[in-house]
């Protein structure tokens, strides 16, 4: 028998679909109507290969977003840091961390700005 670290068996995990999404706080916005809370559900998918390769694509409502970035493991949580750009123009850089696995999806939280706001918030889903 092989024995995998706890590490490795960690990253595998987060690979995979889900349904969930972010609900996030915006704030310090260019237009200060746009300040205040969002959710975006729908479809997340995240494929975590190789030791530090991150990329997850959301979907909701309001169109999609791919998130890429670069994984780092501290035991059984992880974080992600990187940038991400939507279909609708919206771009910007982001921090997911206190990622963990959780028995049939995962949870964190996710803190960036983008060309119009700062959002400070949570992500997580269910596997599909």
């Amino acid at each position: 028998m092989t024995r995998r670290p706890f590490e490795a068996f960690c990253r595998s995990l987060i690979s995979g679909a889900y349904s969930g999404g972010l609900a996030y706080q915006l704030s310090q916005c260019a237009n200060p109507a746009s300040n205040g809370p969002v959710e975006e559900l729908g479809a997340v998918q995240i494929t975590h290969t190789g030791n530090t390769s991150f990329t997850m694509v959301t979907q909701s409502p309001g169109g999609s977003c791919t998130w890429n970035a670069t994984y780092a493991q501290a035991g059984h949580m992880g974080s992600a840091t990187g940038t991400f750009g939507c279909a609708n123009g919206v771009a910007g850089s982001f921090t997911a961390f206190e990622l963990e696995n959780a028995l049939g999806g995962f949870t964190g939280r996710i803190a960036g700005v983008d060309q119009f706001c700062h959002f400070d918030g949570r992500i997580g889903g269910v596997r599909r």
